[in-house]
């Protein structure tokens, strides 16, 4: 809004009325009604809507549909990793975005730890990328992640060499206190860097919350959960990478009501 008039590209008859009555930011032209600005500055009606609207479409925030808010956001992050599944890639216009966090959704037993792995191989496959995995309730499976790495290779020789290499790239962390989670992602940066890592996934990111905060806490816990966000929020930017964080839906029943 403080934008100088003068580099807005209006017509030179605008530009000498608005510099002859020291009008020099938009915020100036902008806090003043149409019928002022004709007053003050001499001009027709037409000349003074012309003259807003170029104004205008330089300082205001050009409107984005969120499907093009996406793929903006994938191009200017360096491109998408792939989800592994092509019809989900395509809903997602790429897959998951680099730069941006993808949560996975749903009740327990509807696969966000399936998918959780099967995008760690999916970023694995580049075999000098590494992945951090920060499990929150032990349900990471080595075994599994080695059973999706060799149906996802193409069959050859050194199939069963190039599947323990994924493993030894993929890092997982135990954390069991939000404590400890902080602690843990404010010292990704370095791991990040040294290992080369391509994508990072938290399972769950409530999980240990809802242990250590009851219903009666419900500021303080989504005080932390933001907390853990915006550091998450902060290594993808960073470091342009995707960022998966698993959260199982819960319902609650009110005792006095039937179910």
């Amino acid at each position: 809004m403080d934008r100088p008039i003068h580099r807005m590209g209006l017509p030179s008859s605008s530009s000498e009325a608005l510099k002859r009555n020291r009008v020099d930011t938009a915020k100036e032209v902008l806090g003043r009604t149409r019928g002022e600005l004709v007053h003050l500055l001499d001009m027709t009606g037409e000349e003074v809507d012309a003259m807003l609207t170029v104004i205008t479409e330089k300082v205001c925030p050009k409107p984005w549909t969120v499907t093009a808010l996406i793929k903006e956001q994938g191009d200017n992050g360096g491109g998408f990793l792939s989800t592994g599944l092509d019809e989900l890639d395509g809903v997602l216009l790429g897959g998951l975005p680099h730069g941006g966090i993808t949560e996975l959704v749903g009740p327990a037993g509807a696969g966000k730890t399936q998918m959780c792995l099967q995008s760690c191989v999916m970023a694995l496959r580049d075999p000098i990328a590494g992945v951090i995995y920060i499990d929150t309730e032990q349900r990471f499976s080595t075994d599994r992640l080695m059973e999706i790495a060799s149906s996802r290779l193409p069959r050859s020789r050194d199939l069963h060499e190039r599947v323990h290499s994924m493993a030894e790239r993929c890092t997982v962390i135990n954390v069991g206190s939000t404590s400890e989670m902080m602690q843990v992602l404010e010292g990704l940066k370095e791991t990040i860097i040294e290992q080369n890592v391509k994508l990072v996934v938290v399972d769950s990111v409530a999980a240990i919350a809802r242990r250590e905060f009851s219903r009666d806490d419900l500021t303080a816990r989504q005080s932390m959960l933001g907390k853990e966000a915006s550091q998450l929020k902060l290594l993808a930017k960073s470091f342009l990478i995707p960022i998966i964080c698993s959260n199982q839906v819960t319902t609650f029943f009110n005792k006095n009501e039937r179910t």
